[in-house]
């Protein structure tokens, strides 16, 4: 019986399978433990569904930064600042300098492998599309990409 508006749902019931097993903290990738200071996932998609947009016909523009060649994603910045990844000016150079070289390799989307983190370039808007620890990344299987290449 499906409800009219008038009755109440029985949300227990539907509820049944759900079964919290870190009561109810889930790490961002599952399989990995949550680390101390580590945002849940929840924590993650909520800071992402309150990040403000003024008008989201103009949001891609507004999100990038720009520093040097290198486009910073709205979601990127916030996986940098989110997992305390700091680029020096140096940094933003040589990924800028991947770029370079990818592209005249035609890649699209590349794999950076960058001291100790890992980043992933959309290399024809060249933008770092996101960032994160090698820690985090072993064992991670990336699709969509192309091209991968060892900085340092």
């Amino acid at each position: 019986m499906k409800p009219t508006g008038t009755e109440a749902l029985n949300y227990r019931g539907l509820l049944t399978g759900v079964r919290p097993s870190t009561g109810g903290v889930a790490p961002l990738r599952p399989g990995v433990p949550l680390e101390q200071g580590q945002p849940s996932a929840f924590e993650h998609h909520l800071e992402v569904a309150l990040a403000p947009v003024v008008n989201p016909d103009e949001a891609v523009e507004e999100a990038a930064s720009e520093l040097g060649e290198l486009r910073i994603s709205r979601h990127a910045a916030g996986r940098l600042s989110s997992r305390g990844i700091d680029l020096s000016d140096q940094d933003v150079e040589e990924l800028a300098g991947a770029l370079d070289l990818l592209q005249q390799r035609k890649a699209k989307e590349s794999l950076v492998l960058f001291g100790e983190n890992a980043f992933i370039l959309g290399v024809e808007k060249r933008t770092l599309i996101t960032a994160m620890t090698r820690k985090e990344a072993m064992g991670t299987v990336f699709t969509n990409i192309d091209s991968a290449i060892v900085l340092r």
